[in-house]
């Protein structure tokens, strides 16, 4: 596969500090353009309201009122215009006016009272507004709602900002003047041109752009060769170093011989530190597989060890089935399924002499090797007395005994039983394991009758009880261990020993031979568990028919 190729770390440091510079400059120059621009808008603003009152000190409300109303200049009227053409020509003010809004039209929505103007614009100009003149189309119907807006505040300048076609940035402002019945209300104007502002404004933010992309490159240089001194580099050397480490156990090498190339860090802060920690951590690393290897290999002999102790348990039980094809009184058939290596249970049968079957299944409180030792023990106990002759209670008592001398804690629960071929007597002794189901000929199967014991190996001198009962022809005796009862599904519910009597009885209504009984049975387990088998345990079941 192509290995993805990976971007430089001194690529997006240099990106990173390079958009972080160009962020600060962007930022600085907008502040300080709105700053600069404001100020100056300001002074403007403080230069119109100056001018304004200036011009509404020279108005006679009352006079003019009398003039709009009658549409006759008097002489105060013309001595104002003297006034207000004067205030013009010695200011900056590129118009100075005074109206009366009517209405909020794109057309005709004022009328001039008054509007100063110069020597020169008299000579140029010839149709000048004077009182009593329309606006025409001289205001928008927007400067018209500016206008009306202005008339209700109360001696108080109002500023409005146009860019137009004509004039360019155009500041205008409008002071309320109204005569004493209210009546007659008219607006001082002053428009100023503001376009040199706006170009002094745009020289400004280029100088302040300029100088800041200028003081931020140099800025970057430094800040991306200190970076890359401290930062960068140090950090290249300890992945070239990583690098080389990885390649070299990729390759299979030995932990013995690998080795991690020392980067070389002398920075003295977070990235030193990260250096050595990364030295340290790849000698760990190197003893750590170390360790491993030798524990994978010590595994592998223990599990080779394991497998072998496993086949040596196995080949002690019983596996080859018919078992005694020469022998037309009964049948027996048996299974052991493992949850882990060793396992803790365990059954035999065997000839006592040629008219007596001894029958024996057990579990053991633990797993293991252990377990599996103390199986083999227990086994070999109940053999050699049961073919001494003794009876079952017999056996179990010297067996007990044999093993309470040396057992260290763990116990066995055992169950066995001697059947008398000729005459169908099965006489039996349980030391605390699970009861056989005990099926007569036409009935189900049913719990044997038993008396619960101590399990073997947990005090020595303790007794046990034989009991019997008659087999005849066609019964069948079911022997099994907890892990088949006890198997929990992953709705934590068990197999219990109901299920477990229903299904046998199922099976044998199903099928006639043993082994296919315990295979439907075994089936039925794994269906019962599914998928999840963390309540599987070791599970041994062994099947009985007489024939007599």
């Amino acid at each position: 596969m192509r290995e993805k190729r990976r971007k430089r770390l001194s690529g997006k440091v240099t990106a990173i500090c390079g958009a972080f510079v160009f962020i600060i400059s962007f930022t600085l120059g907008l502040l300080g353009f709105f700053t600069y621009y404001n100020n100056i808008v300001e002074r403007y603003e403080q230069y119109v309201e100056t001018m304004i009152r200036i011009a509404g000190s020279h108005i006679d409300v009352e006079d003019m009122t009398a003039c709009i109303r009658t549409g006759e200049k008097s002489e105060t009227y013309d001595r104002t215009q003297e006034q207000l053409d004067l205030i013009k020509s010695q200011s900056n003010v590129e118009f100075l006016y005074v109206i009366q809004p009517l209405n909020t039209q794109e057309t005709d929505n004022a009328r001039y009272v008054w509007n100063a103007v110069t020597a020169e614009e008299l000579e140029e100009f010839s149709d000048i507004a004077s009182l009593g003149d329309l606006s025409g189309a001289g205001f928008s119907g927007e400067m018209a709602e500016v206008f009306m807006e202005a008339l209700r505040q109360e001696d108080q300048v109002t500023y409005y900002s146009n860019n137009t076609s004509e004039f360019g940035f155009v500041l205008t402002g409008m002071l309320p003047l109204k005569s004493r019945d209210g009546e007659t209300q008219v607006l001082v104007c002053v428009d100023i041109l503001m376009n040199e502002i706006h170009e002094d404004v745009l020289q400004y933010v280029l100088f302040v752009l300029v100088g800041m992309l200028i003081v931020g490159t140099v800025f970057l240089l430094l800040l991306l060769r200190m970076v890359n001194r401290s930062v960068v580099a140090p950090v290249v050397r300890m992945a070239d170093s990583a690098e080389d480490f990885v390649r070299q156990s990729n390759e299979g090498m030995e932990p013995s011989r690998l080795s991690f190339r020392d980067p070389c860090v002398s920075t003295g802060d977070e990235v030193q530190l990260l250096s050595e920690n990364l030295k340290e951590m790849t000698l760990k690393l190197v003893s750590y597989m170390k360790n491993l290897n030798a524990a994978t290999a010590d595994r592998e002999r223990l599990s080779a060890e394991m497998n072998v102790a496993q086949n040596i348990q196995a080949g002690m039980l019983p596996s080859k089935f018919p078992a005694f094809p020469e022998r037309t009184e009964f049948d027996i058939y048996a299974t052991l399924q493992v949850a882990g290596n060793m396992s803790g249970n365990f059954y035999d049968f065997f000839l006592v002499d040629k008219n007596h079957l001894a029958l024996v299944i057990g579990d053991i409180n633990g797993t293991g090797i252990p377990a599996a030792l103390l199986m083999v023990i227990t086994r070999t106990l109940i053999k050699n007395y049961a073919r001494l002759g003794f009876e079952p209670e017999k056996v179990f008592v010297e067996t007990n005994n044999q093993l309470s001398e040396s057992n260290e804690g763990m116990t066995m629960a055992a169950f066995l039983g001697i059947l008398n071929l000729s005459t169908g007597l099965f006489c039996y002794v349980n030391g605390g394991h699970r009861v056989p189901l005990l099926k007569h000929a036409g009935g189900e199967f049913e719990p044997l009758p038993a008396k619960d014991c101590f399990v073997l190996g947990s005090m020595a001198g303790v007794p046990y009880w034989q009991q019997s009962v008659q087999l005849t022809q066609g019964d069948l005796l079911f022997f099994y261990t907890k892990g088949l009862t006890d198997a929990e599904n992953k709705e934590r519910m068990q197999y219990s020993e109901g299920h477990m009597t229903q299904r046998l009885n199922q099976a044998l209504s199903q099928v006639y031979e043993l082994k296919d009984i315990l295979e439907l049975m075994q089936e039925d387990v794994q269906e019962f568990l599914g998928e999840d088998q963390h309540g599987r345990e070791d599970m041994t079941m062994l099947l009985l028919r007489y024939f007599g």
